[in-house]
This record gives C-alpha cells, sequence and structure tokens, in this order.
C-alpha cells in the first residue's frame, strides 16, 4: 500500500495538468507562424518505454531513482524529473502481501525545473518546437499555457514576479498513460480516499 500511495502522489502533477488543460480556454486565433508537429515524448524517450531504457537516454546526471516511480537528472541549472507508472497486482488473501507487478515501470511524465525566465523567452522556445499555444488559464500573470497533439499534453507554468509574469516550470504528460493512471487510482481507491489524497499533494 505503502508504494501506491508514493505512486499516487507522484502521480499528482499528472492530476493537476488534467484538472488544468480541462479548464483552459481555446488560444486566439492567427496565423501560425510554426506547423506543429506530433509529440510522441519527451527529447529521445518516447511515452511507454520502460524505467532502464529511459535511463539510456536521459538527459544530465541522475541524481536520485527509486526504480519503480521516479527518476530525477541534472544538467547544470535544469532539472528533469521523469515520472513512471507501474500497474501493481492486489495483495494475496492468504499473505496480504503484494505480488509482483504486471510489467516494468513505464514512463508517463517528465517535468522540467529551471531558474526563472519571462514567460515570452520560454513561451518562444516552446512555440519554436510545437507552433502555436492551444489553451491557456492565465489570470494576473499566473496560470498556465498548453500546447496539445494526440498523444501529449506540453504545460508551461507561469508565476507572478514584481508584477510579470515569469516560468520555471515546463510539464510533459503522455496522454493514453495519464488516463491509465487515473483508471487505476480509481481502481485502488474510493471517492473520499482520492479526496484527502490529493489535499496531500506537494
Amino acid at each position: 500500500m505503502k508504494r501506491i500511495i508514493e505512486g499516487f502522489l507522484a502521480a499528482c502533477v499528472l492530476a493537476a495538468c488534467t484538472s488544468l488543460i480541462a479548464q483552459t480556454t481555446p488560444a486566439p486565433k492567427e496565423p501560425a507562424k510554426t506547423t506543429a508537429r506530433s509529440i510522441e515524448g519527451f527529447n529521445k524517450t518516447k511515452w511507454g518505454d520502460s524505467l532502464n531504457s529511459v535511463k539510456e537516454n536521459l538527459l544530465g546526471k541522475i541524481t536520485y531513482t527509486d526504480e519503480k516511480k521516479i527518476i530525477t537528472s541534472r544538467d547544470g541549472d535544469i532539472e528533469y524529473l521523469y515520472g513512471f507508472f507501474m500497474r501493481e497486482s492486489p495483495p494475496a488473501a492468504e499473505t496480504g502481501e503484494t505480488a509482483a507487478a504486471e510489467a516494468e515501470p513505464r514512463l508517463y511524465y517528465v517535468a522540467v525545473r529551471f531558474p526563472y525566465l519571462a514567460m515570452d523567452e520560454v513561451n518562444r522556445r516552446i512555440q519554436d518546437q510545437y507552433g502555436p499555444f492551444t489553451g491557456e488559464t492565465l489570470k494576473n500573470n499566473q496560470g498556465a499555457r498548453i500546447w496539445e497533439s494526440d498523444k501529449t499534453s506540453v504545460v508551461m507554468w507561469v508565476d507572478e514576479y514584481e508584477k510579470r509574469p515569469f516560468s520555471r516550470k515546463i510539464t510533459y504528460v503522455g496522454k493514453e498513460l495519464a488516463k491509465e493512471v487515473n483508471k487505476y487510482q480509481e481502481e485502488v481507491f474510493s471517492r473520499t480516499e482520492l479526496e484527502i489524497l490529493k489535499r496531500l499533494q506537494p
């Protein structure tokens, strides 16, 4: 159960992204300066890649891993958090111990953290890769902008500092595995338990 709870808390970033995406308003229509391309993963990794495969293709140097849920790496001032999902079998009735997992942990989100940069600069860099943003929740220089493709949601988080918008985090989420994670959480926890756990998210 402890591993399940840890997995849930690690997945809270996904819940936040899913909730945020549902609240977004469409981006204002304007001629696209670049052509948005399909996003199937992050850098050289693909959504659903095994933990061992991701280790061979991640950016930076590994600073932490728990071998099941998370790999954290760093390259200078940039930190990468690779999040994984692994469905666990229910506890055996006779022993109460959790059986072996059904499969290897699979990559379903990557969070990139960096020192504060002006929002427009971060927006420009993402737009150069994926085209204009498709939705946003910005209000009073806080919220997020979202880029959607068939397989991925990219979320640029925005904070206000000295009355100006800045960004220091981007989250990439694999949509298909995100649906599987949400379904798994609903199977494991009751509605009341889910609400309690959501309040514990960092």
